[in-house]
């Protein structure tokens, strides 16, 4: 089961989250919120999502970044830092890194539960209509 998991050509952030099945299997205990979900498929309306689906003509972010990607969502877009503050704090309590693997974040209840908060008050994910902007 894990050689199919890891030679998939699909599922890249997942498992990035999950390297292995025993990893994933850690969700059934998380239960993710749909935000989350897209969160740790990579499938949501970030822009760098959606203009490689075609749904938008320009990859960047609203900060002046040529690609709105998860990693600078999560980590480094200079928009949410006050709102990633704890997420960031959580994470150097815990492992001493910031930002962390994204393989790091379901393994400590603290970072899952710091990076939950931090999608949810970013408010970034809540709806498509963001597309149009």
């Amino acid at each position: 089961m894990d050689l199919e998991w890891s030679s998939s050509q699909k599922g890249e952030t997942t498992r990035n989250f999950f390297p292995n099945v025993k990893a994933a299997r850690i969700l059934m205990t998380k239960r993710p919120s749909n935000k989350i979900t897209q969160i740790l498929t990579g499938h949501c309306v970030l822009n760098a999502h959606q203009h490689r689906f075609g749904f938008i003509e320009d990859p960047s972010c609203s900060c002046g970044e040529p690609l709105e990607s998860l990693h600078h969502f999560l980590f480094f877009c200079p928009t949410y830092n006050v709102i990633r503050k704890v997420f960031r704090d959580i994470s150097l309590e815990v492992y001493n890194i910031w930002p962390p693997e994204l393989s790091m974040i379901p393994r400590s209840e603290a970072l899952w539960r710091a990076m939950k908060s931090f999608v949810v008050n970013s408010k970034r994910i809540d709806t498509y209509s963001q597309l149009r902007k």
